[in-house]
């Protein structure tokens, strides 16, 4: 199996990625396999924490998709095991940590950066290498913004370069730094210790982190690289049900632009989603919590300094501010 899971007692749960074939790589099927793991551990009464990594030294090189693909609707399948886990790790109600050894390349930096808390070795690797073969890192930079500063995230990604620790640290993808061969043993104290805080208390806080925190990625992504993307999304809200290879016959060929290829188009489609999902739960996440949309007025009690994206949301009449 590509995915391993092993109880640590003390509701810490370790997920290992070993990889296909145990070689660190995780192919579509693995990324399947790894959305199963986390749908299970979702509903798994005694979970408090969750623990990533990786095998023998080495985290995750990065995900290999499936080749000679020309159907959209193949490419668009194959994509979307990308969604299915970061979808799968949201849902997560308890904190999730990574420990780094080795390399985080690509899907591996994308995880390690959703991650609560990472821990990395001393000469551990991250990269975002997507670029380097043609395709933009679409689906990170839907949520890498609400860790990294915009045009650090740009740079790490039209770069593909090969970042330490330190640095990955500097940027906020990295918590704290140990000697390499120590990463699981930190990680693992660090899980014992938020085990033992109240549970339903690190639910509230990792759910208010996750609406509000990605809130402010899609702001900054809206307003940049995925501009384009969330026009389209509007446009053509049902795209992505419809059918993959119908996109021609609906005009996505010409609201794109110059990406004509089906990967890149499906990765424009997909970091769309993205966005509207986060929109959506976070309205949902307002409701709960005594928000309600107000198209009379266009402050945010929750972000009013920073221009709220979403059209107004204020306190009800029974309710306190959240702040």
């Amino acid at each position: 199996m590509a995915i391993d899971l092993e109880d640590a007692n003390d509701g810490i749960r370790v997920l290992t990625l070993a990889g296909t074939d145990r070689s660190g790589y995780l192919d579509t099927p693995a990324l399947h396999e790894l959305t199963e793991r986390l749908q299970g551990l979702a509903t798994d009464a005694g979970l408090r924490v969750l623990l990533i990594r990786g095998n023998e030294g080495m985290f995750c090189r990065g995900r290999k998709g499936a080749q000679g693909l020309t159907k959209a609707s193949a490419v668009a399948e194959d994509l979307n095991a990308i969604l299915q886990v970061n979808a799968a790790m949201d849902a997560l109600a308890v904190p999730v940590l990574c420990a780094l050894e080795g390399e985080a390349f690509g899907f591996g930096f994308g995880l390690t950066a959703q991650s609560d808390y990472a821990v990395a070795a001393e000469g551990t690797l991250l990269s975002l290498p997507e670029m380097s073969h043609g395709l933009p890192p679409l689906i990170v930079l839907s949520y890498l913004f609400r860790f990294v500063p915009y045009k650090r995230a740009i740079e790490l990604a039209v770069s593909s370069r090969q970042i330490g620790p330190q640095e990955a640290m500097a940027a906020g993808i990295v918590t704290e730094i140990v000697p390499k061969g120590e990463a699981v043993a930190r990680a693992l104290a660090v899980a014992r210790q938020l085990a033992g805080f109240d549970a339903g208390s690190l639910a509230a806080l990792r759910k208010f982190d996750n609406a509000f925190g990605e809130h402010l990625a899609c702001a900054a992504f809206e307003s940049g690289p995925g501009q384009r993307a969330v026009r389209l999304f509007d446009l053509l809200p049902g795209v992505i049900e419809r059918c993959a290879e119908d996109f021609d016959r609906f005009g996505v060929e010409r609201a794109v632009g110059q990406q004509r290829d089906n990967r890149h188009r499906y990765l424009w489609i997909a970091a769309a989603r993205r966005v509207m999902t986060v929109r959506q739960r976070m309205r949902e996440t307002c409701a709960g919590g005594g928000l309600r949309s107000s198209p009379s007025d266009g402050v945010c009690p929750i972000f009013e300094d920073s221009g709220c994206a979403i059209s107004s949301c204020r306190p009800s009449a029974t309710a306190t501010p959240k702040r």
